[in-house]
């Protein structure tokens, strides 16, 4: 994972604070994304995953970095999916074909998530 593509995002404890942990449906899991264009556009690319990951149960998260000076999107993008077996579900997906592209899936570190609150898979971006 290129640390270019975390520097300066918040680090958020996987665990929720007031949410039970036992319970299937507060599970959560972070994976990263790449196999994409980097010259798509960040809309187009959010709303590609969403659709394509919908299956891997809630998305709560979907968090693309960008390179400001190219003007691209980084290689790496990052979900955070809730449900008790959304893991197993999102890595099942890794080298399947996303409208002309691969994608490739790696779980994120357990212990903590990328986390940037501008965005989220229930706000609709203008």
């Amino acid at each position: 994972m290129e640390e270019s593509a975390i520097k300066g995002l918040k680090l958020l404890e996987l665990n929720d604070s007031g949410t039970d942990s036992q319970t299937p449906s507060s599970t959560s899991t972070a994976i990263s994304v790449e196999g994409y264009d980097t010259t798509l556009k960040e809309y187009p690319l959010r709303l590609a995953l969403q659709k394509h990951f919908a299956s891997c149960r809630k998305i709560t998260q979907i968090y693309v970095p960008r390179d400001f000076k190219k003007k691209l999107l980084k290689s790496v993008a990052f979900m955070k999916i809730k449900g008790e077996d959304a893991k197993e579900k999102a890595l099942q997906l890794s080298g399947t074909d996303v409208g002309g592209w691969t994608v490739i899936v790696k779980p994120v570190p357990s212990q903590k998530i990328f986390y940037d609150d501008s965005w989220s898979a229930a706000t609709p971006e203008a």
